[in-house]
């Protein structure tokens, strides 16, 4: 009879076979694996997952550990990427259990949140990952190239050129500014940015910065899709040089004559959103992205001074507490004295005025996008918020 291991790796060997098996499963080679990691400054052992039948590794599945904020508060988010199972041993469950463990084992670390991308998205579904929609725009290169043209011809010219080291410190400055009042963005080290340019290995026409008087006030990052698809992975500037992100666009679109589509995932906030897209592009809803609470009680509690400050903002009167959040299994009660708010994870007794029952993937959206409901408590607590993951961050 079998015996099956869920557990972390335990030696530099075990990493090695997992970086043989990613190579035999996906088509990368083994090179793209182990560079992921070794330059990821976030790299645990204790963060790569296998399972074991008997004395062989069958499977291996890996969290990239990674922060964001939320209007100012860190949350914890378990990346997850590198699912695979060798094909033999395929149809024993094997990923399926090392999530459920993995989810575990976030929980009792310290995680708020957990992201993956994937084409399958019922199968981590039955893990408890719900999917969280976004919009892509595409647009033809030869109508975009005249949009653009009429809409930089009365701005300032900026000065393109491709990325260059000198230029990183100002772009982190840029980058740190313009996410800030995002949801989603990973917080980005020195160390980090260093370790993903080695990674990505983006071309001289992949990374362009735009100049104001030898300034660096926006930046453009591409990636060459599929089916002569130009896809923009990053994009930030400077407020007040919103038309930079044009100038850049049509740089990289000069530099890649194949394409004849470009790409662009960004919210509506986002200037090349209302410069180019909003009227010209054709919008397309993608599923690849899913997410899951990995401790509602604990992250709630975590957001208590942000729910606090909102209540504080808002004009409604008429809230009421206590509030009972309910999402799936878990619950979270909602108290509010003296106009600060407090949270608290129920025991033997529930005591509350008003119910809020969301499914998982109902209250991911209420988190990162903001609630849909007429509810002005519900309002009040989850207001409109800009979503934004920058797919250079992607694992």
């Amino acid at each position: 009879m079998e015996t099956i291991e869920i557990r972390p790796i335990q030696t530099s060997f075990e990493r090695e076979v997992c970086l043989d098996l990613w190579a035999t499963v996906f088509p990368e080679d083994r090179a793209f694996f182990q560079e992921r990691l070794d330059y990821d400054p976030a790299y645990a052992e204790e963060t790569t997952w296998i399972a074991k039948v008997d004395e062989t590794i069958a499977a291996a599945v890996q969290i990239f550990p990674y922060y964001t904020s939320l209007d100012g508060v860190l949350i914890k988010v378990g990346g997850i990427g590198s699912v695979a199972t060798l094909p033999e041993y395929r149809g024993k469950s094997l990923t399926q259990l090392i999530l459920r463990h993995q989810s575990d084992w976030m929980r009792r670390n310290g995680y708020d949140l957990s992201l993956l991308f994937t084409g399958i998205n019922s199968f981590y579904e039955k893990a408890g990952w719900d999917t969280l929609s976004q919009y892509s725009y595409t647009l033809g290169v030869e109508r975009g190239l005249s949009v653009i043209s009429s809409r930089l011809h009365s701005t300032a010219a900026y000065t393109i050129k491709p990325y260059d080291p000198v230029y990183l410190d100002q772009i982190m400055a840029i980058y740190e500014s313009f996410t800030k009042d995002y949801f989603g963005p990973a917080l980005r080290t020195e160390a980090y940015w260093l370790g993903q340019l080695k990674w990505l290995k983006e071309g001289v026409g992949d990374f362009l910065v735009a100049l104001d008087n030898d300034r660096v006030i926006a930046y453009l990052r591409v990636k060459k899709g599929r089916e002569a698809v130009l896809e923009v992975t990053e994009c930030g500037y400077t407020a007040g040089y919103e038309t930079a992100c044009l100038s850049l666009i049509k740089e990289a679109l000069y530099k890649a004559p194949e394409y004849k589509q470009f790409k662009a995932s960004v919210p509506t906030s986002h200037a090349l959103y209302s410069l180019l897209l909003k009227d010209e592009a054709v919008p397309e809803e993608e599923t690849y992205e899913m997410w899951k609470v990995v401790n509602l009680p604990a992250l709630l509690s975590k957001l208590r001074g942000v729910f606090t400050h909102r209540l504080q903002e808002t004009t409604v009167e008429d809230v009421t507490f206590p509030l009972l959040i309910n999402s799936g299994n878990e619950d979270a009660i909602l108290h509010l004295q003296n106009g600060f708010l407090d949270v608290e994870q129920p025991m033997d007794v529930l005591k509350y005025q008003k119910f809020y029952k969301r499914k998982p993937s109902e209250l991911l959206s209420d988190l990162i996008k903001g609630s849909l409901t007429d509810d002005l408590t519900i309002k009040a607590l989850f207001p409109k918020k800009d979503y934004l993951f920058w797919c250079t961050d992607s694992f």
